[in-house]
């Protein structure tokens, strides 16, 4: 007598006026041998629409799952909702729901962003080298959240999977870049903000390898600054307008106009950031307090010059995965050429607000 029996739950009606892709979302654990069937019906006020989504139908083990219905065909509209539980052919069954909410999912902003490193940069092939890479250096979490870029719950990026690190050629991966999204009015303000994989040719990439950056903010226009861990970052000039559709935001190209003055050195048709930030405090310093080359011969052990160490660290400013004070290669000389290579005094500026 308990098959085919029906067990009802609905909503209240619910106005999705002004939602882009409203989503119905539940738990559900429907358990035993003898389940029945769970359908989702809906009211746009003109007589109920059965089954907008296929039922699920029968024994769906013992774990807690998770049943998401796109309501964008009512978006605007005014509706209720309908939860259909029917009986199986026993009693040896369990159906329960919990945590039902309808959200509002909102497209992420894509940007297809690009970047050139000084540090590890060859003019002569248009490439950055990808030493950290064959070396194994990189790491498998993005560094931004250690070095105090990104907030709590902001970060922890990682890779999907280690193998986008054996990807060989333009497309292998050089280092991690952070990529903000920046207040069109106030640019100090930052909107959001997503760690990235930069490639040798300079694309920035998702954890995936491949993918553009995906980012939550609203759509709309935005400056979009980059950053790396001992380069200084830079911000487009511009507001750049963003949406669903991939957006170029190129400041691997010196035609890219930037904020500030100098905010890159530009080689040719290229245009690099300034490699040098060891001390992360938005310059490039050869002397004077928390300058940048001492803390290069702090790494080696301070006291022979010509030591050097290995590993993935902020002074490695040339990337090429090992920290050297002198000799040739040295991570030194280029932070006195940032500086212009003649008064050690000077100091270069991240142009970023």
């Amino acid at each position: 007598g308990c098959t085919g029996r029906t067990a009802v739950l609905e909503s209240p009606c619910f106005d999705l006026g002004g939602t882009v892709q409203p989503f119905l979302r539940t738990g559900y654990h429907m358990f035993g041998s003898d389940m029945g069937e769970l359908h989702v019906d809906l009211d746009p006020g003109t007589g109920w629409v059965l089954d907008v989504v296929p039922p699920i139908v029968g024994d769906q083990g013992d774990q807690w799952d998770t049943l998401l219905v796109d309501l964008s065909a009512w978006s605007g509209q005014v509706i209720r909702l309908r939860l259909r539980g029917v009986t199986g052919t026993g009693f040896a069954s369990d159906m329960a729901l919990d945590a039902i909410e309808l959200f509002d999912a909102v497209p992420p902003l894509a940007v297809q962003a690009r970047v050139l490193l000084e540090g590890p940069y060859d003019a002569g092939t248009g490439l950055m080298n990808d030493d950290l890479r064959q070396l194994g250096l990189i790491p498998l979490v993005e560094p931004f959240t250690g070095l105090g870029l990104l907030g709590p719950g902001e970060g922890g990026d990682a890779v999907d999977d280690p193998s986008v690190f054996t990807v060989t050629g333009p497309d292998a991966i050089v280092d991690w870049v952070l990529v903000e999204l920046r207040d069109q009015v106030d640019p100090a303000i930052v909107v959001d903000a997503r760690p990235g994989l930069v490639q040798r040719d300079g694309d920035v990439v998702g954890t995936d390898g491949v993918s553009p950056l995906y980012f939550t903010a609203s759509p709309g226009d935005h400056h979009v600054a980059i950053r790396h861990r001992n380069h200084l970052g830079c911000m487009t000039a511009a507001t750049v307008t963003l949406g669903t559709t991939p957006m170029l935001v190129d400041l691997a190209a010196a035609g890219t106009p930037t904020f500030g003055t100098d905010a890159r050195r530009v080689l040719g048709a290229a245009a690099v950031l300034w490699a040098g930030e060891v001390e992360p405090d938005g310059l490039v310093k050869y002397t004077g307090v928390s300058n940048d080359r001492d803390p290069i011969l702090q790494a080696i052990g301070g006291t022979v010059p010509t030591n050097s160490i290995s590993g993935y660290l902020r002074s490695d400013v040339n990337m090429d995965g090992t920290v050297k004070y002198t000799g040739g290669g040295n991570d030194r000389d280029p932070i006195l050429q940032n500086v212009g290579g003649v008064v050690p005094t000077n100091t270069r500026s991240e142009q970023i607000p």
